[in-house]
């Protein structure tokens, strides 16, 4: 029974991980506007690991863990306005 929760608990955040990557025009829409310059885009989850929002499954073993580029990122983190 243990197990079966578990693995009902792992699907549905896998499912969630999956609603958060974005739909490719968002991507295509945002490559175009900065053509001078890649761009990556992130997904920080509720334990505030990073990954690159591509990436599935989201879990520790696919998370950033470079202390220099977390602290990179967590000090350059800012909110994004619906003007933006």
């Amino acid at each position: 029974h243990k197990q079966q929760t578990q693995k009902l608990k792992q699907s549905y955040i896998e499912k969630w991980h999956e609603s958060t990557v974005k739909p490719s025009q968002f991507y295509e829409q945002h490559a175009k506007a900065g053509k001078r310059q890649k761009n990556y885009f992130y997904s920080v989850d509720l334990q505030g690991r990073v990954f690159l929002e591509e990436t599935l499954p989201k879990n520790i073993a696919t998370s950033i863990k470079s202390p220099q580029f977390l602290d990179f990122f967590y000090k350059r983190m800012k909110r994004v306005s619906s003007k933006e």
